[in-house]
């Protein structure tokens, strides 16, 4: 059934996102930030070589904590990023332009 004004239907579900509940004070591995994002932990030590994902060091150790929000600040500029791509893709198909 189409909603009134024409657009889409009317009975559609609204889209679902898993919400993650995490202690503000909670520190996170390389580990448990991969399993997040859904990378493997090759991939999230990359990224935060890079300075990708901000993350500090345990005292006296070679092992890395990261904060929570650090990895929501990743995860927003990825998907930010993503829909400024498929905006110019839009972009480029309606002008008939090559992509």
């Amino acid at each position: 059934m189409r909603a009134a004004d024409g657009s889409g239907m009317a009975d559609d579900p609204p889209a679902r996102r898993t919400v993650i509940a995490i202690p503000a004070k909670v520190m996170l591995s390389p580990a448990e930030v991969a399993e997040l994002l859904g990378f493997s932990h090759l991939f999230v030590i990359r990224l935060l070589d890079q300075g990708a994902i901000r993350s500090d060091y345990l005292p006296n150790s070679s092992r890395r904590q990261i904060h929570p929000s650090d990895v929501l600040a990743f995860q927003s500029q990825r998907e930010r990023r993503a829909e400024g791509r498929c905006r110019i893709a839009d972009i480029a198909a309606s002008a008939e332009l090559p992509y």
